[in-house]
């Protein structure tokens, strides 16, 4: 076929073929979603390294303002980056972030605060939607119920409150109330595979009421560990039976002829004892037993357990059983009782209890 040829057939098909060629090339030239997380390789937030261990600052100045730029790419890695900001005293923050795609199309970037805690904190506008949400889910439940008046899961549609809400067009303000004194960190960071962007954030800080007394206690619950998994219990006893548990053993009855039991030798009588027995005769006792031991100036003074009604009287000398310097003499008596004065320590008297008289 002559060029002149070719060159007219190829005029005549461009304007069919044209899109399909187009196509084709557009497909061939669309960008690969990364497979990785978006992360520096050993940096995420289940590995060692945590992405907000250094987070960058952002200083407040003498003026309560803040500003900052910083760039998000998901495809190199730096999905997402941490400020640290310093809250000189409690009052409230406003943030006002813009994003400037670089990726092409929108890119919706995500941010958060926590507090020195690492608690995540709701700014206003984040609330504002929770209580709205909250007063419309009746009436869109009741109607979308079924029949029966239950709603099922494909009733239930997914939102994102924060991401549909906020207008893309223009920088979408923030604002944290009630703040405490302290380091906050500033978490900004995409979701999509191919967003790529530059952000910047501009801040001002007001002095203001810190966090309440009510809001610690809404919040408790979020800072309480979560129980472990428990282990199952099954519907039986499955552990071994032990003494007490087991079945009664039952004794067999005995046939083999009955024995004839032996007397019972009666019991021996006891011998009465020293002390009882002079209580019980008459006369003056020989024996005593020490009942109280003390110490005083000029020895050790030692109290038995006889008196005047037992026939003792002051000046009736004795001795302690088993101890040197025990002989003493009656100081003092009382109608049980009499009182004397030994030589000896109340450590030589420990464990001795027998005194002899001698009236």
């Amino acid at each position: 076929m002559r060029p002149a040829r070719v060159a007219s057939f190829v005029s005549t098909l461009m304007p069919t073929l044209g899109p399909a060629v187009a196509l084709v090339l557009g497909l061939g030239c669309t960008k690969k979603p990364p497979s990785h997380a978006g992360y520096a390789v050993g940096t995420s937030p289940a590995g060692p390294t945590r992405p907000w261990a250094k987070p960058s600052a952002l200083k407040i100045d003498a003026r309560g303002r803040l500003a900052g730029e910083l760039r998000l790419s998901y495809p190199k890695r730096a999905r997402a980056k941490w400020l640290a900001i310093d809250v000189p005293a409690s009052g409230s923050l406003t943030l006002a972030v813009e994003t400037f795609a670089t990726s092409g199309g929108e890119v919706v970037v995500g941010v958060e605060l926590y507090d020195p805690s690492l608690m995540r904190l709701l700014a206003e506008q984040e609330v504002a939607m929770a209580a709205d949400e909250a007063t419309r889910r009746p009436a869109r439940d009741a109607d979308e119920a079924d029949e029966d008046g239950f709603v099922t899961d494909a009733d239930e549609e997914p939102s994102d409150a924060v991401a549909t809400a906020v207008d893309p067009a223009g920088p979408r303000s923030y604002t944290f109330e009630h703040l405490a004194p302290g380091k906050h960190l500033l978490h900004l960071f995409v979701s999509r595979r191919l967003d790529e962007a530059t952000v910047e954030v501009i801040g001002k800080f007001a002095s203001g009421p810190g966090p309440s007394a009510s809001g610690s206690d809404a919040l408790m619950v979020a800072e309480v560990a979560l129980l472990p998994p428990l282990p199952l219990v099954p519907v039986t006893d499955d552990s071994p039976a032990s003494k007490s548990t087991r079945e009664p053993h039952i004794r067999k009855p005995d046939t083999k002829a009955p024995r004839r039991d032996k007397p019972e030798k009666p019991d021996k009588a006891e011998k009465p004892d020293a002390a009882s027995s002079d209580q019980d005769a008459p006369g003056v006792p020989t024996s005593a037993r020490i009942i109280n031991v003390s110490v005083v100036a000029g020895g050790t003074e030692i109290t038995i357990n006889r008196g005047v009604d037992h026939g003792l009287a002051p000046g009736v000398a004795g001795h302690v059983a088993g101890v040197k310097q025990g002989a003493f003499s009656l100081a003092s008596c009382a109608p049980r009782t009499c009182k004397a004065i030994v030589k000896a320590s109340a450590s030589d008297l420990s464990g001795v209890s027998k005194v002899t008289l001698k009236p």
